[in-house]
């Protein structure tokens, strides 16, 4: 019986052990280096929607491993919904904007007003190519 106290007590330290390493792990996979956040208007137009997935394919594959690795998140947010305010009255939104934001323990560091997003959109290779290379920046610093 003595053997068997000891063994389970064992056990339960090992697993304690265990979970603690795979919790500090998950939590620090989960602070981005980098954030993407698409602000869209509470009604959206098929335009809208086309654009937020153009940009989406566009960070999975150009950003799959960083995305994997929560290194980099992209967010899609409604800036009209007052749980939003803050953000969206920090950047001075007003109509459907994509801003790259560098992080750094939880706390915006730098970001970029990536205007030119809509034209890009035309097509994956261009959306592709300009979000490599504004989140890329971001990335770098």
């Amino acid at each position: 019986m003595r053997f068997f106290i000891i063994a389970l007590a064992a056990l339960i330290g090992l697993l304690a052990v265990t979970t603690n390493s795979e919790a500090a792990a998950k939590e620090k996979k989960q602070v981005p280096a980098v954030k993407l956040v698409y602000f869209h208007a509470t009604m959206r137009c098929e335009g809208c929607i086309k654009v937020e997935a153009a940009i989406n394919r566009a960070m999975n594959k150009v950003f799959a491993k960083e995305i994997k690795s929560g290194k980099i998140v992209f967010e899609s947010i409604d800036f009209q919904d007052d749980k939003n305010a803050a953000l969206a009255n920090q950047f001075k939104i007003e109509e459907q904007t994509l801003i790259a934001m560098k992080m750094k323990n939880g706390k915006i560091v730098k970001s970029t007003n990536m205007k030119d997003f809509w034209e890009k959109c035309d097509k994956d290779e261009n959306i592709e190519k300009y979000v490599k290379t504004e989140v890329g920046k971001l990335l770098k610093k």
